[in-house]
């Protein structure tokens, strides 16, 4: 079996990927395609949310 290794975010830091996920559930139930979501949530919250690149990164 596999260790999973648990990472503990901030308050601040879960506040952010909360308001991310909860605006990109309102643009996709908008109707728009995977692009425009990405742009819209680029120009809205900042920095792209993207991949770990190290080896035992995760998608965030």
């Amino acid at each position: 079996m596999r260790k999973t290794k648990i990472t503990h975010v901030s308050a601040a830091d879960d506040s952010v990927i909360d308001l991310r996920s909860r605006r990109r559930c309102q643009l996709e139930r908008g109707g728009l395609d995977p692009v425009a979501v990405a742009i819209n949530l680029l120009a809205e919250t900042g920095p792209a949310p993207g991949w770990e690149t190290d080896l035992d990164g995760w998608a965030a």
